[in-house]
């Protein structure tokens, strides 16, 4: 019961930090696609008490993922993000929250699989939607739009994540110098309200929080220029 706690615990407080950053575009690739990137998250939340465990004012910490994606068309892609938030003020005090003998100092997981559907890459401008089952936002949609130059290079991405699928969370900015390289900036656009059961979380503004980030992918197999 005390891991089961953990682990629920873990999951709530994952919800504090802004969603996961998205080191994509609007267009879809045909064939593989893998990346990683690293990005610094800062989250803010006030009144925030859990049975059995506290969790400290501010979350800011940095998380690396690792990015694959399959296009199976120049409309259709399967996504995928294995990552995880690495915080020093994120932790479990255990069953004496005046003791911090018992503190557990862990690792998040965050990660993901989902679609992405994409307009054709001919335009100029490009729409598309990704959806995903995501850990620990439970599920998301997120519609992109994104520009091309005269090339077809898309440079400029802009974005709206959710979580548990409808509720708005986070607006996003991904700029694309050159191929492959990816430059995102986020934050939430809504604060965020969570109570569950035994493991309560204070009805409070639960957050308010930024990522930056930068990532480098390498698409093997045709790409939509």
């Amino acid at each position: 019961m005390k891991i089961l706690k953990l682990l629920i615990s873990l999951a709530l407080i994952a919800t504090a930090c802004v969603s996961p950053p998205l080191y994509d575009s609007a267009i879809a690739h045909e064939g593989l696609t893998v990346g990683a990137g690293f990005a610094y998250q800062s989250a803010y939340r006030s009144g925030t008490e859990v049975n059995q465990g506290t969790a400290e004012g501010t979350f800011k910490g940095t998380r690396p993922d690792f990015i694959i994606a399959y296009g199976v068309s120049n409309t259709f892609s399967i996504q995928g993000r294995f990552g995880m938030f690495v915080s020093p003020d994120l932790y479990w005090r255990g069953d004496d929250p005046d003791d911090d003998s018992g503190a557990y100092h862990l690792p998040v997981p965050m990660s993901c699989v989902g679609l992405k559907l994409s307009t054709p890459a001919e335009n100029r401008f490009n729409v598309a939607l990704r959806m995903d089952l995501d850990f620990p936002n439970i599920a998301s949609l997120t519609p992109m739009m994104g520009l091309s130059d005269e090339r077809g290079h898309e440079f400029i991405t802009l974005g709206l994540q959710t979580t548990y699928l409808f509720l708005p969370q986070t607006a996003f900015i991904n700029v694309h110098p050159v191929k492959g390289l990816h430059m995102y900036a986020a934050a939430d656009v809504l604060p965020s309200k969570l109570e569950v059961a035994d493991l309560r979380i204070n009805g409070d503004d639960f957050f308010q929080s930024f990522c930056l980030g930068l990532a480098y992918t390498h698409h093997f197999g045709k790409r939509q220029q």
